[in-house]
């Protein structure tokens, strides 16, 4: 059975890549896989790649045993024998059993993606960001990049409570003489003393961004979507991207799209939800003002700096 090119959607961390992904995968022939390069999740079963830290970078230098588990899981071939070790070492009957039926659905799921005539696995990982020219060029994908508003990027990760520790940054040295060389100085101050969540987000956004310019100065070919323009005309603008994909968009695809961002919905998610699928989409974009302080959010326009006026103006954080 032919597959087809894998689609990555990758971008900064809470960009909306859940979202995004999940109304990709409703094209036909479509198959949703979730972040791999997660290590706080086991998904030995989707891709059997040891994964040794926070967003790792891969290149051709140290890719031999994730390029074999990577090509494997886009050619959507379920590892059953890692799915039940997991099973098996699960604690308790009722969490082996909920660990067996998500293990079924996900089968079921990659076997309906090899037979339905496409078999297009869709890899959504932000974890992922720092590896997308790997992605690209040793599996063939097409790479999907969101970019998200610094103070609602940080805005995100101080609601939820994520911080983060630059270790898993400055231990990486092809990460660091790939892309962060320019800032290993600022990498080395925090990864050596605990910052509050803000700055570190403050930062991480810069780092992830920093790249993601570079990345929009080599690849004309991939696809640079900002959360706040497909939150506002979530419609018109998940057409655009089915288009540049070449995957089928149609009313009923609209409609689902409609539903899950129409003002009925709820502006934010549940309290200690990370994820929120059905919201109000244009007026959750401003949440962060109202979240932030003034003295945050002019922290945060401070330490983003030449970055952000690369992705957003003055006026957007007014």
């Amino acid at each position: 059975m032919a597959i087809s090119r894998p689609i990555l959607v990758t971008g900064s961390h809470r960009s909306g890549s859940t979202w995004v992904g999940k109304t990709l995968a409703k094209a036909r022939g479509v198959t949703y896989i979730e972040e791999p390069f997660n290590i706080g999740r086991n998904r030995r079963a989707l891709c059997n790649a040891t994964i040794p830290c926070w967003f790792y970078c891969v290149d051709k230098n140290n890719d031999a045993d994730v390029l074999r588990a990577f090509q494997k899981m886009v050619s959507l071939r379920y590892g059953h024998f890692e799915a039940l070790k997991y099973i098996l070492s699960e604690k308790g009957l009722s969490k082996k059993k909920s660990t067996l039926l998500r293990a079924i659905k996900e089968e079921i799921e990659f076997a309906r993606g090899r037979f339905s005539g496409q078999g297009r696995a869709l890899i959504k990982d932000p974890i992922a960001i720092f590896s997308a020219e790997w992605i690209h060029s040793r599996l063939n994908a097409d790479v999907v990049v969101l970019i998200r508003h610094p103070a609602a990027f940080v805005s995100s990760l101080a609601r939820l409570g994520w911080s983060f520790d630059f270790r898993d940054l400055l231990e990486q040295e092809v990460l660091i003489d790939q892309y962060l060389s320019s800032y290993v100085g600022q990498i080395e101050k925090f990864a050596h003393n605990r910052k509050p969540v803000i700055e570190q987000g403050a930062l991480l956004w810069t780092l992830i961004h920093y790249v993601i310019n570079e990345y929009r100065t080599r690849h004309d070919d991939w696809v640079f979507a900002r959360h706040e323009d497909l939150s506002t005309n979530p419609a018109a603008e998940f057409k655009n991207l089915y288009s540049r994909l070449g995957l089928d968009f149609d009313k009923d695809i609209e409609n689902q799209i409609e539903e899950m961002t129409g003002s009925r919905n709820p502006v934010e998610a549940e309290k200690d939800a990370a994820h929120g699928l059905h919201l109000d989409s244009r007026k959750s974009i401003a949440g962060w003002k109202s979240r932030l302080s003034l003295d945050e959010i002019k922290l945060i326009r401070a330490m983003t700096g030449d970055v952000a006026d690369l992705f957003y103006n003055e006026v957007s954080w007014q």
